[in-house]
């Protein structure tokens, strides 16, 4: 009986770890995968960033969290498992990330430079075209008659059309002064008022804190 029951103990506990095996084994694949592909795109990236490689950028962004912990992941189910295939290819991978993450990119895309750079060049070009129509204030211009002055004048080949945000914002072009405006970052003033604000807040956490002490003169309390 007692032998019975021993078998049936481990007949219950054999599909717990065949379970945990497979997971620890897809999770290790999937690790490598992740890791593979998180550190090709980076190296794919160069040095510095402009707007048509944002989307690798952003894309070695989000895949740089999951690549770092389901190779943890698979070695705790591993370890749990007692499976060495799953630990020695996880291991791999969580080894070969944090040798290859690291040489990444100098020098960073900023999306809303890349935004402002676009509605200044539509901005010059409604500039362009109202003095050349002799345009007054609240007159609109098409989107076509914008576009071949771009294309002139800007070296735009497409015209407007060919101008995105990096970040999927939609470009207003607006009446005669007024300026143009995205409806992610907003308008250049607003975006430079942004600028501005955020200098200052930079500047006074960077000014010294250590108070400036008035030392009254001894010679001006004597009568």
């Amino acid at each position: 009986m007692a032998q019975e029951g021993s078998t049936g103990d481990k007949a219950q506990h054999k599909p717990s770890r065949v379970t945990l095996t497979t997971l620890s084994l897809v999770l290790a694949v999937i690790a490598m995968l992740l890791t593979v592909c998180t550190v090709a795109l980076k190296y794919s990236l160069p040095s510095r960033i402009g707007i048509s490689e944002y989307g690798r950028y952003l894309w070695a962004d989000r895949l740089s969290l999951p690549a770092f912990l389901i190779p943890i992941a698979a070695i705790i189910l591993g370890i749990a498992a007692r499976h060495k295939i799953s630990i020695i290819l996880a291991g791999f991978s969580f080894l070969l990330f944090f040798i290859g993450a690291p040489g990444f990119v100098g020098h960073a895309f900023n999306p809303q430079n890349a935004c402002f750079n676009n509605l200044r060049k539509i901005d010059a070009a409604k500039n362009q075209v109202a003095s050349e129509d002799g345009l007054t204030n609240g007159a609109s211009i098409s989107i076509e008659r914008l576009s071949n002055c771009m294309e002139r004048g800007y070296d735009v080949k497409g015209g407007l059309g060919t101008l995105s945000c990096p970040e999927d914002g939609k470009y207003t072009i607006n009446v005669v002064g007024i300026e143009p405006r995205c409806s992610v970052h907003g308008s250049m003033s607003e975006m430079e008022a942004g600028w501005q604000k955020e200098m200052q807040k930079r500047n006074k956490d960077s000014a010294p804190t250590n108070s400036i002490h008035k030392i009254k003169s001894p010679l001006a309390s004597s009568p």
